[in-house]
């Protein structure tokens, strides 16, 4: 079985509507572990903007997005997800959800970089 962890050349991405940076930072706490299961990531990021945006567009703000973005917008387009106002990232590690979670980030996957 595999485990939520630190990981290698894997990203995990997570995307909503939050449109205030101060919001976002307030649920990546207690709330964010309560509603994904995992805690802070030291090779995390996150971006937020006023208004949703085309998730291609707001995802290539992050680093090394040409290593990972093609395969993560291939994952959110079968979920039928295409734009989002925020996005957090964790680059070297790999989420696996027990479920997916009611709060306001929705987990869109975990992919493997491309080797550059």
């Amino acid at each position: 079985m595999t485990v939520s962890g630190p990981a290698r050349d894997w990203v995990s991405v997570w995307v909503g509507d939050f449109t205030e940076e101060l919001a976002l930072d307030g649920y990546l706490g207690p709330a964010f572990r309560r509603d994904h299961g995992c805690v802070a990531h030291e090779n995390s990021a996150y971006g937020v903007h006023t208004a949703a945006m085309p998730l291609g567009q707001l995802l290539a703000e992050h680093a090394i997005y040409a290593l990972w973005g093609r395969q993560i917008l291939a994952v959110a387009a079968s979920q039928g997800v295409s734009a989002a106002s925020c996005s957090l990232v964790y680059l070297h590690y790999r989420h696996v959800p027990a479920h997916q979670a009611p709060g306001p980030l929705r987990f869109v996957g975990s992919v493997q970089m491309a080797r550059g």
